[in-house]
């Protein structure tokens, strides 16, 4: 579920998921009425999604259990971004810091055409940012498992794609048995499933 909240009201939020007591429930109420009490612990993450160094960082590490670096922020734009958050964490004496990184990125194709992914990227200019088109996972597996291990190495936990429907199943069954794959952890002996 998603929630679009004012930054001023993630606070209240996030307060009222591990502190409503019974004599502050009326207030944190008052401040989040969409929001029923959690039912389940622990509580659902809260994830911030975006990348303005002055409001979104600072917020992301005050109260934020995974930021969302959004389409378009590089490898190096996450590093640095991490590193703000690490610098605000030990500002402001939270242990541990925001340990959960998502991006997103949109899958348009899976092809081994020779070029297919720089093609599809430069035609991509005409219609989005530069930016946004170059993070477009396009070409071949290896290419796009190359442009997702950047952004691994960079410190990105998770990876959300996007998809523009209607969907291809054939696309996304090539991205589950040529891409998944390569990012999964190596099963130990004795882990597995019937083990």
């Amino acid at each position: 579920m998603s929630v679009d909240v004012p930054v001023a009201t993630i606070g209240s939020c996030a307060r009222c998921r591990t502190a409503c007591s019974a004599t502050a429930a009326p207030r944190c109420r008052r401040a989040t009425p969409f929001l029923p009490k959690p039912v389940q612990t622990p509580y659902p993450r809260v994830v911030i999604g975006g990348k303005g160094k002055k409001w979104i960082m600072p917020t992301v590490a005050r109260y934020a259990d995974e930021w969302n670096a959004p389409v378009g922020v590089g490898p190096d734009g996450i590093k640095r971004r991490i590193a703000l958050l690490r610098e605000e964490c030990a500002r402001i004496g939270r242990t541990p810091c925001v340990e959960r990184v998502s991006v997103l990125m949109p899958l348009i194709n899976i092809s081994n055409v020779p070029l297919a992914g720089t093609a599809t990227r430069l035609g991509a200019r005409f219609l989005v940012e530069r930016r946004i088109a170059d993070a477009l996972l396009a070409g071949s597996p290896d290419e796009i498992k190359d442009v997702i291990r950047q952004h691994v190495d960079a410190g990105v936990t998770r990876v959300i794609l996007n998809l523009r429907p209607p969907f291809d199943r054939e696309l996304m069954r090539r991205f589950a048995q040529e891409i998944i794959p390569a990012f999964r952890p190596a099963a130990t002996p004795g882990t597995g499933a019937g083990s």
